[in-house]
């Protein structure tokens, strides 16, 4: 009986230790996304955190772990959520977002010109494309397009509307679901007139605009 008490504890143990396992790469991914979204070099942030820049440069690369004094400093500077070790993303919700300039993730100017989307916005139809076709799928495509993947670790990032019709025309050349399209609608009330209507007889002109590249 003691035996399969010590063995039943020790594999709950194990999987609660399973559970709770850092995503290393992907804190790796976030850390060198909020320094490009910073605009700071390794350099820079090397003189800032005491961090040597073989050191940031290994974290950044996953070629070693982040240690917890690492995280917290990295964390402090790049204004990183303590939430983003275990949600793979940066998502600040009422705080302020990082002042940024130029292109840090160099976005193709297709994508800079009146650049109002979030990349919390249009994370929920990302996540649609990913479930359906496969992450692989999505990743070749704004490989195709020049996106850095680093570019969508960041809520706060601003793209626009015409890169939510070429990521359409890619995966849905033909009829969008309804639940893509109930996504499109909420985006698009905040760039046209007239979204506000009921969805149902907004469908087909949701489509249209989406092919004549007029949301």
């Amino acid at each position: 009986m003691k035996l399969f008490y010590y063995t039943h504890r020790t594999k709950v143990l194990y999987n609660i230790r399973e559970l709770m396992k850092v995503d290393e790469y992907g804190l790796s991914r976030i850390i060198l996304s909020a320094r490009k979204k910073s605009g700071l070099t390794q350099s820079e942030v090397s003189k800032k955190t005491g961090i040597t820049q073989g050191t940031l440069s290994k974290i950044e690369s996953y070629q070693c772990s982040v240690s917890a004094k690492h995280w917290f400093l990295l964390s402090k500077l790049l204004d990183i959520p303590a939430d983003s070790v275990w949600s793979g993303v940066i998502e600040r919700k009422g705080r302020p977002r990082l002042q940024t300039t130029g292109n840090p993730f160099k976005l193709p100017k297709k994508y800079l010109n009146e650049a109002n989307t979030s990349v919390r916005e249009i994370a929920p139809i990302i996540k649609i494309i990913c479930e359906k076709f496969g992450k692989a799928e999505f990743e070749s495509f704004i490989r195709s397009q020049k996106v850095s993947d680093l570019f969508f670790i960041d809520y706060s990032n601003l793209i626009n509307s015409q890169f939510v019709m070429d990521l359409m025309k890619r995966f849905y050349p033909q009829d969008i679901p309804d639940d893509i399209l109930t996504r499109l609608s909420a985006l698009t009330s905040t760039l046209t007139p007239d979204s506000e209507l009921d969805l149902k007889g907004e469908k087909p002109k949701l489509e249209q605009r989406l092919t004549s590249h007029s949301i």
